[in-house]
């Protein structure tokens, strides 16, 4: 066993980073008599020790990398301990490869003593999680069919309760991380596809149900040019996803996803050549610490531990290579320096394993690092808006208050291109020339930078206000809007020109207009001020809503054979207006009173069915023609959708009633939910056994406050989300 080789303090900042790297605060290797050995996960127990495993080996240490207790498998002969836990009763509990190539766990009670071993079935595992309910899931592959995707869940005895495979329509496929929500248990992983004759490596993820048998609720694949997802975290939008991008070179790949798998944003990081991602984590400001390995392109056999910081928005605040040590390293062996794991412990300690070479071999490393020192908080700044416009001339007061999170001194620059304008917490600026131009603040604690710019047209002649203030009105039909812009010049008396447009067409020249909106959805509105050359504008876009603002079906011309019921609802701007009035005819004669009418159509012939709406104030109507055919003759208009189908709510925005339709091709369970922005389960509206065809229901939200809700719709492992607005 190798002692402590190093205690670093101080690091130097890197050219492109905001905040400083942190000081190694513990630095340890762990040899097993020559082995090659490496840790491949890591975790922080309620004793504030560690569990690490990698290969044969599992052990505790303490918090100054001492060993409490050490296990090994080395009597069997491939072993490769892969992921570690604590369970509620503090046993370590470890899933990998063990015995004769099984997938399988280990229990260890407190002195690192067996309590089960189970082997599960040919294969290995990748990581393993204990959920709420006190039983384990474990995620790997199955080598006994392709290597296809494997999750077991198990009891606290280790006994299997259900095991799946996922994947099989991929050449190979495996799965490398997980993390329980409310409802399922998210997994990541990756495929090897075949496209247009070729295999490559795609992003893979996963949501199964872990109540109901490991039942896929959704599953996506991410093309990329050869990715492999490694690690997880939770956020509060949905998920952060880690893994290696690209399959020679390499770079560190960070996705944003959705709570519905949904990729909201990618961001690839290039710290180095032969790149390779393999572990994230979240630090309490929201940042992550990604881990993995680089190298150098002159020298393929020289391989360099990677650690790196970002912000909340993926931003890279810093990098660290450990470069002080690998370079000290012989150049005449093969160096595989990497970390494999990384966990971040109270008070945002990052504390990371892998392996690195040590004299004569490679030994197991665990690597802690101090805190961050966190760049200043900029908490207030006037102008509050940072992109304004002035006139040639104009004088502007900025001013920004910042603290700093050591409890530091702190100073201010203020910059403007190349001009420096000062050091106190104010400037001021004269506008002399006009152009656009780029205000900076940058407050410094000597190491940590924050920032804040603003910019600022400088002209002769804009549009300084208009109404109305909001640029995308939404309103009825038939109502009128006043719309207005005042200028500002240099000239004491302007001579400005206004030209007002109408979706494209001259309305006006005056600074005012009033626009009634007849029907029709979307209208833009457009007003040009103009100076001689000088002109500025500004353009609102109107949503006109009719009456009737939606309809099921959507094709208004439909053919159907005879002997077939058809559901045909209208859905009006305002459902809970009282004066509604609904009338439904059938080739002229009445059927129904309500929002929605059942018609059979029990011999061919042409048919037109109308539907009138109105209130007190107007009416609208909609017609559909409906050629009905003999029994057996092919119809080019599907009666319902082939999958399920949860149509957008009606109204939206709404004020109390919700219209929500969907549609189920075989009979089966229907779930829909209301969530919250945050993603929590407000509401279960619907959750039965339904017959296939159209339904809807009506929702009441006079118990919610105004703000943005979702719709989640659940059928036949097909998941469906639509957004909503509620106004009051």
């Amino acid at each position: 066993m190798s002692k402590l080789l190093h205690a670093l303090s101080t690091i130097a900042l890197c050219a492109t980073t905001l905040t400083a790297q942190p000081a190694i605060d513990l630095l340890q290797l762990y040899d097993r008599d020559g082995a090659s050995d490496y840790f491949t996960d890591i975790y922080y127990t309620t004793d504030e020790d560690y569990f690490v495993c990698g290969g044969p080996w599992a052990l505790c240490i303490d918090g100054e990398g001492d060993i409490i207790w050490e296990y090994s498998e080395d009597d069997n002969p491939i072993p490769s301990l892969t992921s570690i836990i604590q369970a509620d009763n503090g046993d370590a509990v470890i899933a990998g490869r063990i015995g004769d190539n099984m997938c399988g766990a280990i229990r260890l009670d407190a002195d690192g003593e067996i309590v089960w071993r189970r082997e599960y079935i040919s294969g290995g595992a990748s990581a393993i999680i204990e959920l709420k309910n006190d039983n384990f899931v474990i995620a790997g592959r199955n080598y006994r069919d392709r290597n296809y995707g494997y999750v077991i869940m198990i009891n606290p005895d280790g006994e299997p309760i259900w095991e799946q495979t996922y994947g099989e329509d991929a050449n190979q496929a495996r799965l490398k991380a997980m993390r329980e929500t409310d409802d399922g248990v998210v997994v990541v992983g990756d495929k090897s596809l075949l496209i247009n004759g070729q295999s490559d490596r795609h992003g893979w993820a996963l949501k199964i149900d872990h109540d109901e048998e490991g039942n896929i609720l959704w599953s996506r694949n991410y093309e990329a040019e050869s990715l492999q997802f490694c690690s997880i975290v939770s956020t509060g939008f949905g998920f952060a996803v880690g893994g290696k991008y690209g399959s020679i070179t390499g770079r560190f790949s960070l996705y944003f996803l959705n709570r519905n798998g949904e990729l909201r944003e990618r961001i690839l990081y290039s710290p180095g050549y032969f790149t390779a991602l393999r572990c994230l984590n979240k630090l309490s400001d929201g940042g992550y610490i990604l881990v993995g390995n680089t190298g150098i392109q002159e020298d393929n056999r020289r391989r360099y531990p990677l650690a790196l910081r970002t912000s909340s928005a993926g931003v890279a605040l810093w990098t660290n290579d450990f470069s002080e040590i690998v370079d000290q390293q012989p150049d005449n062996v093969d160096l595989w320096n990497v970390l494999y794991g990384v966990i971040v412990q109270p008070g945002d300690v990052i504390v990371a394993c892998g392996t690195m070479y040590n004299e004569n071999g490679h030994d197991g490393l665990i690597v802690r690092l101090e805190p961050d020192r966190l760049s200043p908080i900029i908490f207030y700044w006037s102008p509050e808006d940072t992109n304004f416009t002035v006139l040639r001339n104009d004088t502007t007061e900025f001013e920004v208050r910042a603290r700093d999170q050591q409890g530091d001194e702190f100073t201010y620059m203020w910059t403007m291109g190349e001009d420096t304008l000062g050091h106190d917490s104010t400037v001021t600026k004269i506008w002399e020339n006009v152009g656009e131009y780029v205000v900076q603040c940058q407050a410094s604690d000597g190491e940590n930078v924050s920032n804040i710019n603003w910019h600022v047209e400088v002209t002769d002649m804009y549009i300084n206000s208009h109404q109305p203030d909001s640029l995308n009105p939404s309103i009825r039909r038939n109502s009128t809007i006043d719309f207005s812009v005042t200028t500002r010049a240099v000239e004491d008396d302007p001579d400005i020109e206004y030209n007002w447009l109408h979706n494209d067409e001259q309305i006006a020249d005056n600074d005012s207009v009033s626009i009634r909106f007849e029907r029709g959805r979307e209208h833009s509105v457009t007003a040009i001020a103009s100076q001689g050359e000088l002109s500025d504008s500004v353009t609102w876009q109107v949503m006109v809503n009719d009456l009737i603002v939606d309809y099921m079906p959507q094709q208004l011309e439909l053919s159907v054979e005879a002997d077939t019921t058809f559901e045909f609802e209208v859905f009006p701007f305002n459902p809970s207006d009282d004066s509604l009035q609904f009338l439904w005819t059938l080739n002229g004669d009445s059927i129904s009173d309500n929002s929605w009418v059942l018609v059979n159509f029990d011999s061919e012939g042409l048919y037109s069915v109308t539907a009138f709406v109105s209130d007190t104030t107007e009416a609208d109507s909609l017609t559909w023609e409906v050629n009905v055919t003999p029994v057996g003759i092919h119809s080019d208009e599907p009666q319902h959708p082939d999958t399920p189908t949860l149509y957008p709510p009606v109204p939206n925005p709404f004020n109390s009633q919700l219209k929500i339709k969907y549609s189920i091709p075989n009979y089966g369970r229907v779930k829909l939910e209301l969530l919250d922005i945050r993603g929590r389960v407000l509401d279960v509206m619907r959750n039965k056994m339904q017959k296939k065809g159209n339904h809807h229901l009506t929702y009441s939200g006079n118990s919610l406050t105004s703000g943005v809700y979702f719709i989640r719709f659940s059928s036949d492992a097909n998941i469906q989300v639509e957004k909503i607005l509620m106004l009051k």
